[in-house]
């Protein structure tokens, strides 16, 4: 529990310093930065945008020379595209935009970053890679997280029905968190959602007082903000003040906020003093966008593409030490890592390997690295770095289950332990951060691509699918298929299983094409070694990959970049195997005692038959 607190105090109070060690950027106050910053904000209405101001110019006005201009777009797509625009002609240098609807502004934020234009974007990233870095929260984690507070606020058993009025704003990020909670939760979750124009504590109470038949059966009363928590509050006080059977009805009925902010009349203070039961911390970001900037402007160039922050639960329990701010910085001494890496011949491992050695030489870390090809290997490795004392464990899992069991022990034992390249299905409280890409996002990509390119009224994809099981075959697979949604031209007419291996994506188009032939028009690969193998295979039975049939791969390695150039491939999207630097920097923030984002998101890039031969050279993969 205590350590659970201490994690808790340190997410806001440190967590600028987090883009400080993964950027390299340095905490010297007397730094001088003649620069200019445009700030896009979707509005100055709601209080979460609000305390994101004060942030951006508190840490701002640490920096002599670092001037900030603000626009508010109220809300407005069309006024905050137009506003970008003016803050370019203002002269800012560099852009932080909070957009007021992502989907529509996909293509202004592209055009701008395509022209040379660093955008940081807080709260809500676009579709794509094409911004500078995006800090925020997942939305997805963060509904995966409400789901859980819900079942634990409410203390029922995962058969019993739980009743939840869902009170939102009605904007994007409102309808989004609705339809993301409705996915998160289990079918015994009634939810039943109010929709308020402005998120106020005001029209939160008013609406509540007027829809009481909402809450005669209601177990939860979840909010977008904490404001709108604290009118809920407002409301269930005033109807149990009524005389007779109808405010006895409300009794009992828990509050659920979100935003967890410092200060009076914040998130933490309202759980401390029992106003409401408990909130979710949605840390702002304007500090960490300032460090980002000012390191941006001293030159760096290698900085994470997102920074997906923590969102943790604070309850009675834990919102006292929090505000007392009790707990110090715990430093730790590291000097013996083990790495669990998967022994597999491919391009991607073998870079990756070499970069976790380099990096570690790098940081005098002394570094183990034990290469294995089974769960079995790989849980006995684990096991024994845990048994022989190492400061740290990485992992790259070969699949997402089975890990549970081993996780807890080095938690118990007090062991980090750090996911890199790819994910496990466990709660994010059972590991430390996760290094690595977005797989979803990668397959996304290819099917952007696709649908771009190949045209036709029915479409027929063939996938070459990775590891059963393993979260980079998950997530592409997830994110070329939800990218396809709605699209009734485009559709996979069958999945192989290549397993990652160039021998085993050669063996399993070789037998789809001796039994169908090339009857399909777009492969779409999960790897560079499987598509390599497949080109193989379609050479062979008379087929011009490339040219008769579209093909896709997702890596990045040399060998498939040499493909495309010989016009044997037609788009691969990049996932860099180099992640040993910001794994050591994720150690050196270990070292130090400062808090861990939940992820770090390589920045990749992407690459098809019109890309100059000049972005090639260099490339150490």
């Amino acid at each position: 529990m205590k350590r659970k607190r201490f994690s808790l105090y340190i997410c806001l109070v440190i967590c600028c310093m987090v883009f400080s060690v993964l950027t390299g950027c340095k905490q010297v106050r007397e730094t001088e930065v003649r620069r200019l910053i445009g700030v896009s904000l979707a509005n100055q209405t709601d209080e979460w945008r609000v305390e994101l101001k004060k942030e951006l110019q508190a840490e701002a006005a640490r920096y002599e020379g670092l001037k900030l201009i603000f626009l508010d777009a109220g809300g407005d797509v069309q006024k905050q595209k137009n506003d970008l625009k003016e803050l370019m002609a203002y002269g800012a240098e560099l852009l932080i935009v909070s957009p007021v609807d992502v989907e529509a502004l996909i293509s202004s934020v592209e055009q701008i970053y395509r022209e040379g234009m660093p955008i940081l974007l807080l709260d809500r990233a676009v579709k794509g890679f094409d911004y500078t870095c995006f800090l925020g929260a997942d939305d997805r984690l963060l509904a995966a997280k409400e789901a859980s507070a819900i079942r634990l606020l409410t203390g029922k058993s995962g058969e019993e029905e739980i009743k939840v009025v869902n009170i939102l704003i009605d904007s994007y990020t409102g309808r989004q968190r609705a339809s993301l909670l409705n996915e998160a939760v289990s079918e015994n979750v009634d939810i039943k959602q109010l929709i308020i124009p402005n998120g106020t504590r005001d029209e939160t109470e008013d609406i509540l007082l007027e829809r009481t038949d909402l809450l005669e059966e209601a177990d939860l009363i979840l909010t977008q903000n904490d404001y709108m928590a604290r009118g809920a509050a407002n409301a269930l006080k005033t109807l149990a003040e009524k005389e007779g059977p109808t405010g006895q009805s409300f009794d009992g009925i828990k509050i659920l906020g979100a935003d967890g902010f410092f200060g009076q009349d914040g998130g933490i203070e309202m759980v401390k003093d029992g106003i409401i039961d408990a909130t979710i911390m949605c840390p702002a970001g304007g500090r960490e966008a300032i460090s980002y900037a000012v390191s941006y402007f001293g030159g760096m160039n290698d900085g994470p593409k997102q920074i997906i922050v923590r969102n943790s639960l604070v309850t009675p329990e834990t919102a006292g030490d929090l505000l007392a701010g009790q707990d110090e910085k715990r430093k730790r001494k590291i000097t013996s890592v083990g790495y669990v890496q998967i022994d597999e011949d491919t391009g991607f491992r073998r870079a990756n390997t070499e970069s976790y050695r380099s990096a570690a030489r790098e940081s005098g870390i002394g570094l183990e690295i034990k290469e294995c090809r089974t769960v079995e290997e790989q849980l006995a490795a684990f096991e024994e770095f845990l048994s022989g004392g190492k400061d740290v464990i990485i992992l790259s899992p070969i699949v997402e289950d089975g890990w549970e069991e081993v996780f807890r022990k080095a938690r118990e034992q007090d062991v980090p332990v750090i996911l890199s390249d790819r994910e496990v299905s466990l709660s994010d409280e059972l590991y430390t951060v996760f290094v690595g890409a977005d797989f979803m996002e990668e397959g996304a990509r290819c099917m952007r691509w696709v649908e771009e390119n190949v045209t036709g009224e029915d479409v027929r994809i063939l996938e070459l699918a990775g590891t059963r099981g393993s979260s980079p075959a998950n997530g592409r697979g997830r994110g070329f298929r939800e990218m396809m949604k709605g699209k009734p031209a485009y559709r996979i007419i069958d999945s192989l299983n290549g397993d990652f291996s160039r021998e085993q994506g050669y063996q399993a188009v070789k037998e789809y094409l001796e039994k169908n032939g090339g009857s399909f028009d777009v492969l779409f690969c999960h790897n560079d070694d499987m598509m390599l193998g497949a080109v193989k295979a379609m050479k062979e039975a008379g087929l011009k990959p490339g040219e008769e049939i579209r093909v896709l791969s997702i890596d990045g390695t040399m060998e498939a970049l040499t493909a495309l150039q010989n016009g044997e491939v037609n788009f691969v999207a990049e996932c860099t195997p180099l992640l040993g630097r910001d794994t050591m920097r994720v150690i050196e923030m270990l070292q130090n005692g400062e808090e861990l984002p939940l992820k770090v998101i390589s920045s990749e890039g992407s690459f098809d038959q019109d890309t100059p031969d000049t972005v090639f050279r260099g490339r150490k993969y």
